[in-house]
């Protein structure tokens, strides 16, 4: 029969066997819950959302991801934009290299009539221009243009049809001549200071009149 001080000795060992495994228990426990929350971050929401291949974010404005700036290919200039002669009085006439004879023949101040859409009636210049065909070859008058400017400044004049308005037309053979009527919206302040431009080839320079057509 075992004695009252064997029965004390057992339980003792019994118990220090219990605690040591609640201890031990509780240790691994800690544990796993240590390497849970160290692992954690990694699977973090935010930064799974990102590296999943979502589009870039927009700014704070609002405003998309810049693209790629183009930069386009400069314009081209054409060959075929005369340059212009050097200037020469209103009432001088000009040979050019190819044997054509330029000139304004008459100036007039009239009142201009509008007849179609973006004219003013008011006071006009208007101008008789003659060509002479020097040349072999036969001239399109088709091509004739004519443009006034006031100013230093070269301010354009508006063109007006009448009163008297014709354009040359047709095709001047060689040793032939020809005239033209043009008009501009000049008013009494722009004749003291008037260019005339006129075209009369292709590829050849534009003949310049200057002067005061008061």
């Amino acid at each position: 029969m075992a004695t009252r001080r064997q029965v004390r000795n057992s339980a003792w060992v019994v118990g220090g066997a219990l605690v040591a495994l609640v201890i031990g228990f509780t240790v691994v426990q800690s544990s796993g819950s240590d390497d849970a929350d160290e692992a954690e971050p990694t699977a973090s929401p935010s930064t799974a959302s990102q590296s999943v291949g979502e589009t870039p974010e927009e700014s704070a404005t609002g405003d998309a991801p810049q693209k790629k700036t183009r930069t386009p290919a400069p314009a081209k200039t054409s060959a075929s934009i005369p340059p212009e002669a050097d200037p020469v009085p209103l009432d001088e006439r000009v040979r050019t290299r190819d044997d054509v004879q330029i000139a304004i023949v008459k100036r007039e101040i009239v009142k201009g009539k509008a007849r179609f859409s973006g004219e003013i009636s008011g006071p006009a210049l208007r101008l008789t221009i003659e060509i002479r065909n020097g040349a072999k070859t036969p001239l399109d008058l088709g091509y004739v243009t004519v443009n006034a400017y006031t100013g230093k400044q070269r301010t354009p004049a508006s063109p007006i049809a009448a009163p008297g308005g014709r354009p040359m037309e047709g095709t001047l053979k060689p040793g032939a001549s020809a005239d033209g009527v043009y008009l501009f919206s000049v008013g009494k302040s722009g004749r003291g200071s008037v260019t005339v431009g006129v075209d009369y080839r292709a590829s050849e320079p534009t003949i310049i009149f200057r002067g005061s057509a008061s």
